[in-house]
């Protein structure tokens, strides 16, 4: 018997419940990948939001603060490796800034504002120190407290996606040895003719298992193409987000589907053997 000839003997693609199959594995593969790729897509938010909150400190004065105390801080402060250079924010953009919190009719003397341009190595706690001793009525914005609470937000929301990343493949493997198993019981006449005429054993679980790599295969492309439809979708809605969407966000969205194929496969592997053994 030849392998194409066995092949159609042993048809579990044509089974519902392999089309079935085929619709899961495109469902779950897209929630898998779209999961992924926004949760990369955060990521990636994150770290510009980082780097632009740690490459610029905000220290505000009084606005009675003396020139000369101002330009002793600026001098110190330059003397920092990790500070590249400090503007004096304009009272004109000072004013821009506060009046939507102020009434027409208020006056105010406005605030002095230094803005820090800093390195990533920046020393939050050295430059808290030099404007407590330069001038101790200033408040320096420090963005560590906020930067750790938004870091942790992060990563419980990577966590929270990876343990739904598992559950989806759990799922999936449950649906793939399900699959396999009915189809090949539903069709247990003809794997044993095809063990009477001399298949062996390894040959019919060759041939289920190219089946369910077909229907994996299909399950790959169409939650990939979702995948790439609702990324378009997402920035074409929203294009101030397209900047998020970088190189590893199209590699997870691309892999993940193909991982879920790879899983599905070893697993049609190990139940096609077992239930044919038991045949």
């Amino acid at each position: 018997m030849s392998v194409k000839t066995a092949y159609k003997a042993l048809s579990l693609k044509s089974d519902p419940i392999f089309k079935l199959l085929m619709t899961m594995l495109v469902l779950l593969g897209w929630l898998a990948s779209l999961g992924g790729s926004s949760i990369i897509g955060l990521e990636n938010l994150y770290k510009e939001w980082n780097l632009t909150q740690k490459s610029r400190v905000n220290i505000y004065l009084l606005a009675q603060t003396e020139t000369k105390s101002i330009d002793d801080l600026t001098q110190t402060l330059l003397e920092q490796p990790y500070i590249k250079g400090i503007k004096h924010i304009k009272d004109e953009e000072t004013a821009e800034l506060l009046e939507p919190f102020l009434t027409e009719d208020h006056k105010l003397e406005l605030p002095k504002i230094l803005e820090l341009q800093t390195t990533k190595a920046t020393d939050f706690e050295k430059i808290n120190e030099i404007v407590s001793q330069k001038i101790p009525s200033a408040q320096v914005d420090d963005p560590t407290e906020i930067l750790n609470s938004i870091a942790s937000g992060v990563r419980f929301a990577e966590a929270i996606t990876l343990v739904i990343s598992l559950v989806i493949i759990f799922v999936i493997s449950l649906i793939v040895s399900l699959t396999t198993r009915a189809g090949l019981r539903a069709q247990k006449r003809q794997v044993e003719i095809l063990q009477f005429v001399g298949a062996s054993d390894s040959f019919i679980a060759v041939l289920a298992v190219k089946q369910v790599l077909f229907c994996s295969l299909i399950g790959f492309v169409g939650s990939t193409m979702l995948t790439v439809a609702s990324i378009h979708l997402i920035i074409n809605t929203w294009p101030i987000l397209a900047k998020l969407v970088l190189a590893n966000v199209w590699f997870v969205a691309i892999c993940l589907p193909l991982f879920i194929c790879l899983v599905a496969v070893l697993v049609s592997m190990f139940i096609a053997k077992r239930v044919i053994r038991g045949n």
